[in-house]
């Protein structure tokens, strides 16, 4: 029989009777053999089974990578008068152990870790134990920008000691947005733009502009530039490799829905982004600031994932979720929601005083958990009726988030002295409308007033106070 030359090489080798030449491993001859036999013993062409082990160098076979995107965790948030710390530590449990048992590769975290830019003890405590568990849960990298509701300053004062437990944490623009993310064997699989919540100051410099439209249209072409910039930087930094790029973003792009929770007015342009301006070269889009999930134009690869509670009770009938991307060479992100599970039970009875103590006490019967917001909708005030209320889920496992007058706000905005309503029961803008009356201030006047009372509520609470 007569053998290929190469052959006939190998045999006088292993015969002694020539020197033996060292050769280079043909590590992609290697790698298709084995995505072969994958893909007759496993249905998915061993899609599963790559994400699940990787193998030391010199051949790579891990080309796949599993994200799991979240976003407003809100942490440290109360409804109404109760503590939810344990409801907060029963999702990031939750959470650990989805990334575990989903092998997930590397988490992105897109803004609102915190409900404050002054979270309380528990709220950080519940956030650096989960990092120090996430560490150990097989996730090799993790990416956390900061939100509307965070201080940058916080979000950034532990990255240089989260860095060297692969996790990266942004809290303020140009500072460490560009990020590699490696496998074990130090190769490159994906590049994240980690862009934390812009503020106008970060990207525009505002200036004379004839009208608002005007300048709205300057203000989305400063944010389109700065994800332009970042997208050339991480072409830049994949060379000859072309690897996923996935963005973050917190802002409101048009067209998203809103619930109750999210303030509706928007300073400047920052709150109502074209949908249109985000680099066609981000393959896949991690966004945060609306707590609904949703896709954004219909696109499974820029999306919300919403947050993972409800965050008051106009989220209650919300279902929420985490969304797991899946990426493999030559194929469009696979997106697909994880439910979250209720932690919580959040009901609101509402109605005259009569129906809410039948309702009350139909709950109190029933013996299970529930967080109770009580609204009073009838023509007059019924004192005591809070009282009652307590009264009858006394012992039981229902718990009274806040109860409401509305016949006392109501007197209240017309004007009357209503001594038993608590500011707590009112918003800053019907606190300022009351104002505003007793003043007789209508009009532009009024309009004008209304606006920058909104401008400083927000600039309140964008307010970094470490800064």
């Amino acid at each position: 029989m007569r053998l290929p030359c190469g052959s006939v090489r190998r045999v006088q080798e292993l015969e002694g009777r020539v020197p033996a030449v060292r050769r280079k491993p043909d590590h992609q001859r290697t790698r298709q053999a084995f995505r072969t036999q994958l893909d007759s013993l496993f249905p998915d062409g061993g899609a599963a089974f790559r994400r699940r082990f990787s193998f030391s160098s010199p051949a790579r076979f891990l080309d796949t990578m599993r994200v799991l995107h979240t976003s407003d965790w809100h942490l440290g948030k109360d409804i109404g008068s109760l503590d939810r710390t344990e409801t907060f530590g029963k999702f990031l449990r939750w959470l650990l152990e989805t990334i575990r048992t989903e092998h997930v590769d590397t988490l992105i975290v897109s803004g609102d870790v915190f409900d404050t830019t002054t979270p309380s003890h528990r709220a950080q405590s519940l956030y650096y134990s989960f990092l120090a568990q996430l560490s150990e849960s097989g996730c090799r990298n993790a990416v956390i920008t900061a939100g509307n509701h965070d201080s940058p300053s916080l979000i950034n004062a532990p990255s240089d000691l989260l860095s060297h437990m692969g996790i990266h944490a942004v809290g303020t623009v140009g500072e460490n947005e560009l990020i590699a993310v490696r496998d074990a064997d130090e190769a490159l699989q994906a590049v994240v733009l980690a862009v934390p919540y812009l503020r106008e100051r970060d990207v525009f410099r505002a200036g004379d502009y004839r009208s608002e439209e005007v300048r709205n249209k300057a203000l989305a072409l400063a944010i389109a530039g700065h994800y332009e910039r970042l997208v050339e930087q991480a072409l830049t930094l994949m060379k000859n490799e072309r690897v996923p790029i996935i963005a973050t973003g917190h802002l409101f792009v048009s067209g998203g829905v809103l619930d109750d929770s999210v303030r509706k007015l928007y300073i400047g342009y920052l709150g109502n982004i074209p949908a249109d301006i985000f680099p066609r070269q981000i393959d896949y889009l991690a966004l945060g600031h609306l707590h609904r999930p949703q896709l954004v134009g219909g696109d499974p690869a820029r999306a919300y994932s919403g947050s993972p509670l409800p965050l008051d009770f106009s989220e209650a009938e919300t279902e929420k979720s985490v969304r797991i991307v899946d990426f493999e060479p030559g194929k469009p992100p696979a997106v697909r929601p994880v439910p979250v599970p209720a932690f919580e039970r959040l009901e609101t009875v509402s109605g005259t005083g009569a129906q809410i103590l039948a309702r009350i006490a139909e709950l109190a019967a029933a013996g299970e958990p529930v967080i109770v917001r009580v609204i009073h909708r009838g023509e007059s005030p019924e004192p005591g009726l809070a009282e009652q209320v307590r009264s009858i889920v006394e012992g039981s496992p229902v718990l009274i988030a806040e109860t409401r007058d509305e016949s006392l706000v109501r007197a209240y905005l017309e004007g009357k002295d209503v001594h038993s309503l608590s500011v707590g029961e009112l918003t800053p803008e019907q606190v300022l409308s009351r104002r505003l009356d007793s003043e007789g201030i209508q009009g532009d006047e009024r309009a004008e007033l209304e606006k920058r009372f909104e401008i400083a509520l927000q600039a309140l609470q964008n307010k970094d106070p470490l800064q």
